[in-house]
């Protein structure tokens, strides 16, 4: 008969979700049996997978739960320091692995730091939100190009439409103060889509060559990338205990976004981590 994890309330066969909390009911209550039946997402310091664990349980991933380990993880691992594996059932494997993953990557890293490591000090940091999709200067021109045309379009065509309204072409009939407000209204809404459509084009010619410049820079980043940090160099550097899939992407991630902050620290968070991918996508996927 199945239980709910976290009300430890049991439901006859055929029920899935406790209905008090919403968990993902399981087989048993009991630790060793929920190991066998669940698969193991990552497994490290107590706090650093406690810390996920709330994460995923926060987001509705119900069946999350860790447990102490004796795995190491190679060399990183601290004297007397204790390791857990967290786990999820199969049925929410991988909504939690990308959940998790993008919780690592948004995480203030001094906060990361302060959960792997009890006895640094404690940094207040502000919730994380959820991180903005990065686009290159070709794309961000190309919206910019696309909603400057979109703006010009409606704005002509309203004001078009309200001339034809005034000279009576089309038969919409406004007298009095109601024609006053009327065409105000339709003046001021036209006109400011049109401006905004200006403006956009403005701004686009502002932007310049920065989708060019862009370009060089990776290209630039490319050919640092081919001498300093190419699959190999990357693998090498992979605890030889680790072989999960989900624990191995996070090491290669976390070991590439690292390397190339370092090596270009002028570029911004978010460019180091949409670089990151854009290799990790080349070289393992």
């Amino acid at each position: 008969m199945p239980w709910c994890p976290n009300c430890k309330t049991e439901y006859r066969e055929g029920i899935e979700k406790c209905a008090d909390c919403g968990s993902t009911l399981v087989k048993s209550l009991n630790e060793e049996e929920r190991v066998e039946e669940s698969c193991s997402l990552l497994f490290g310091d107590k706090k650093h997978v406690k810390m996920i664990e709330e994460h995923l349980l926060a987001e509705g991933f119900t069946s999350a739960f860790s447990v102490k380990t004796d795995r190491k993880k190679g060399e990183s691992r601290e004297e007397g320091a204790e390791n857990y594996e967290l786990f999820v059932s199969a049925s929410e494997r991988e909504g939690a692995v990308r959940c998790a993953a993008e919780f690592m990557r948004n995480t203030n890293p001094q906060a990361m730091e302060a959960a792997r490591n009890p006895d640094s000090p404690r940094v207040m940091t502000k919730k994380s939100e959820p991180a903005k999709e990065f686009k290159t200067a070709k794309e961000k021109k190309s919206e910019l190009k696309a909603s400057g045309i979109m703006l010009l379009a409606f704005g002509i065509a309203g004001i078009v439409f309200m001339v034809l309204v005034i000279l009576g072409v089309v038969p919409l009939r406004f007298s009095g103060f109601n024609a006053i407000i009327a065409y105000s209204i339709m003046g001021i809404f036209f006109g400011a889509l049109f401006v905004s459509g200006i403006m956009s084009f403005v701004s686009l010619k502002k932007m310049g060559n920065a989708d060019d410049e862009e370009s060089k820079k990776l290209k630039e980043i490319d050919e640092w990338c081919a001498l300093n940090l190419t699959k190999e160099i990357v693998e090498q550097t992979i605890p030889g205990d680790v072989s999960e899939d989900e624990q191995l992407y996070f090491e290669r991630f976390d070991y590439m976004k690292a390397t190339i902050s370092k090596a270009f620290p002028e570029m911004g968070d978010d460019y180091a981590e949409y670089i990151t991918e854009k290799k990790y996508s080349e070289y393992f996927e």
